[in-house]
């Protein structure tokens, strides 16, 4: 009789003739080089439709159904809001750590703003606030501090629109937790002792079967590593569940298909379809297998900004309970809410905390998430995924 306790054996992934890359992205992703800094590049992009003024209508225009007159005003709000946000990010580079991220707050803010009035400009015809507070109790250690979201303002609006939720009124987020969301600090976070990283990082296959001289068969396989971890949010993971069934690849198809070695085999688990697709011989797909796949993981998704051995993330909920998708953009964006609020009013908190681990993992996130937040903002502004890296 067989220990309950062992786990069944994993049936192995269907027979494959070939394999090519398997194309998430709802964004499409371009990769190009350049010769000069990642942050001018970037801002040349929004400069091009915030600065010339019949492309940014055209831009415009296209976003939000308006035209003539309407469409210029909505244009000049969104040139004012970038403007904003390129001076706070660039004045920020320049400042220590101690205060440049209050400039950084207010850079993301207006970005913020700026695709917020691309689809609904009606709401700055009014003062409208950040949305979020901190509560600062001086008595309470660094893993105990939060930051609350309110009913209406900036970022629950921004939150709203990007995802399709509404965050709760007095919604609570912690910020250590929310340090583990920033992909360029994963192994700093987990080196200081904050416990599991969120981001859990995905290469995606579409395996090809020949099963006639006229037509072959195509699935997806994915690798993800340290999978275990979604297993704690049991509506992430049903969700995934509904359309993988999990396998055993073996170690030279590890290699073969997704370039991972037999060590590295061990932290990987991997995932097949359940649903396959034909291909006739034009080469043309009968059926889709992308829809069905992107609501599998659309709780969980989150795209590359950067070239890199993985295709994309899969990003923790914040609260699995209530369906709430999250990654880095707004996990940073409060952090900086966070810092710029300690920059303003409570200096004296920062200088108390200098010496340990919790300042030293402010300064690295300080100096090194910025860029990458800058990356998404603009993916998201634009609605074009550039990879920059240095030729």
């Amino acid at each position: 009789m067989s220990d309950a306790s062992t786990p069944p054996e994993l049936p192995d992934a269907r027979a494959s003739d070939s394999f090519v890359p398997f194309p998430l992205d709802v964004v499409q992703r371009v990769e190009l080089g350049t010769t000069s800094a990642v942050e001018d590049e970037i801002f040349a992009s929004l400069n091009f439709v915030s600065d010339i003024k019949d492309v940014g209508v055209d831009f415009v225009t296209r976003l939000t159904g308006k035209k003539g007159n309407e469409a210029e005003r909505s244009h000049q709000l969104f040139q004012a809001f970038v403007r904003q946000g390129q001076a706070f990010f660039q004045s920020a580079e320049r400042l220590h750590y101690r205060a440049s991220p209050l400039f950084y707050y207010y850079c993301f803010l207006n970005f913020a703003k700026a695709y917020i009035c691309l689809r609904r400009p009606e709401v700055f015809s009014g003062k409208i606030r950040h949305g979020i507070f901190h509560d600062y109790d001086p008595n309470k250690g660094f893993a105990e501090q939060i930051v609350t979201i309110t009913a209406n303002g900036v970022f629950p609006l921004f939150y709203e629109l990007i995802v399709g939720t509404k965050l709760p009124n007095g919604f609570h987020l912690s910020v250590p937790d929310l340090l583990g969301y920033m992909s360029d600090i994963q192994f700093e976070y987990e080196h200081a002792g904050y416990g599991a990283h969120k981001l859990l990082p995905v290469k995606c296959r579409s395996l090809v079967k020949n099963v006639s001289e006229s037509a072959s068969e195509t699935w997806a396989v994915v690798a993800v590593h340290k999978f275990e971890m979604l297993e704690s949010c049991p509506n992430a993971v049903g969700s995934f569940l509904q359309c993988f069934e999990e396998v055993a690849l073996k170690k030279y198809l590890c290699e073969r298909v997704f370039g991972i070695s037999a060590p590295e085999r061990l932290g990987f688990r991997f995932f097949q379809s359940k649903q396959t697709m034909t291909i006739d011989q034009t080469g043309t797909p009968v059926g889709d297998l992308l829809s069905p796949f992107r609501k599998a993981v659309e709780m969980i998704y989150m795209p590359s900004v950067f070239r890199s051995e993985f295709d994309f993330f899969f990003s923790l909920p914040i609260a699995d309970d209530l369906r709430l998708n999250f990654d880095e953009l707004f996990a940073g964006y409060l952090i900086f809410f966070y810092l710029g609020d300690l920059v303003r009013y409570h200096p004296d908190y920062l200088e108390k905390i200098l010496y340990s681990k919790e300042s030293w993992i402010i300064q690295r996130f300080t100096r090194s998430c910025a860029t990458t937040l800058l990356k998404r903002m603009t993916l998201l502004l634009l609605g074009e995924n550039r990879v920059y890296s240095p030729r």
